[in-house]
């Protein structure tokens, strides 16, 4: 009878003793809780089985935390003094993981408190390590550079803002000994009041014009240089023929003595002479006479 009596107890007993068996998810980190507080180790995916503990014992549970990557955004407003006015659409995302330094890793567990769910499993949430550890960081970090400048400075270069805005987070966290990694980050929404947009839009629309004046202008410029570049080479060829026909009749000038002029005379005379049909008339003094008789005689040789 009492051996009947005690088999259950040594039953429950034996249960106790064996350990529960737990599991490590993918993308989690666990970690055993006991009465005397958190374990040093930290336990990679896996399944095993908790220490033993008896029936009157607190016995030992896993807690697991998230370390999967997690895309988060925060949204604010922001007074510019640059500007000198409110933007009410602010908008950030970023995507955050837990870090494998273990040392950095631990100080989740101190100050973190893990949500308990229905199944009694306790896991620390991302959210919470990035409310706890960062999100005033990032706030702070997005208000500190977007300050420093103007709306249209904003808007103009997001991309190199976000990055500027990035690389000053990354290094603030390391700093401080996060537990958390930013691994990306951009600046997701900044819009301005539309009366600001609609000003800057007419200050491009302005530039764009100015721009396309100094190009058209620049265009004039080196269409005139071109005409003015041929009508000097015309110029010049101008110039050259009207100094060729001078130096030729100064040539001629200098050519045309009276022997010169006499020969060429007599040389137009005799052709003439050749033609049976001319008719000479004696004109003249009496070189000219001499001049006819020469004439004549040189016909009467070619007979």
């Amino acid at each position: 009878m009492l051996k009947k009596l005690f088999m259950p107890l040594v039953l429950l007993v034996a249960l106790a003793a064996c350990g529960e068996p737990v599991k490590v998810p993918p993308a989690t980190v666990g970690v055993v809780l006991d009465k005397s507080g958190y374990k040093p180790d930290f336990i990679p995916p896996s399944s095993f089985r908790l220490p033993i503990c008896w029936a009157w014992e607190a016995c030992p549970e896993l807690v697991l935390i998230q370390a999967a990557d997690k895309q988060l955004k925060e949204e604010m407003d922001l007074f510019l003094p640059k500007s000198q006015l409110k933007v009410e659409d602010i908008e950030v995302r970023l995507t955050v993981s837990v870090t494998k330094n273990k040392k950095v890793l631990r100080r989740i567990l101190d100050r973190v408190i893990p949500t308990i769910y229905k199944s009694g499993q306790r896991v620390v949430m991302l959210e919470d390590v990035y409310t706890t550890y960062v999100q005033e960081r990032v706030r702070a970090i997005v208000r500190q550079e977007l300050a420093k400048l103007r709306i249209e400075g904003v808007t103009a270069n997001r991309e190199a803002v976000s990055t500027k805005i990035f690389k000053t987070l990354r290094a603030e966290l390391d700093k401080i000994g996060s537990p958390l990694d930013v691994t990306q980050f951009s600046l997701a929404k900044f819009n301005p009041p539309k009366v600001i947009i609609a000003a800057y839009q007419l200050t491009e629309e302005r530039k764009i014009g100015l721009q396309k004046a100094e190009a058209e202008k620049e265009v004039s410029i080196k269409e005139a240089e071109a005409e003015l570049a041929v009508e000097r080479k015309l110029a010049e060829v101008r110039l050259a023929k009207a100094q060729a026909f001078v130096e030729e009749a100064r040539l001629m000038s200098a050519a045309a003595t009276p022997q010169w002029l006499e020969m060429r005379r007599l040389e137009v005379m005799e052709r003439m002479a050749e033609n049976k049909n001319t008719v000479f008339f004696p004109f003249g003094s009496q070189r000219a006479a001499l001049n006819i008789r020469t004439l004549q005689a040189v016909q009467k040789l070619a007979k």
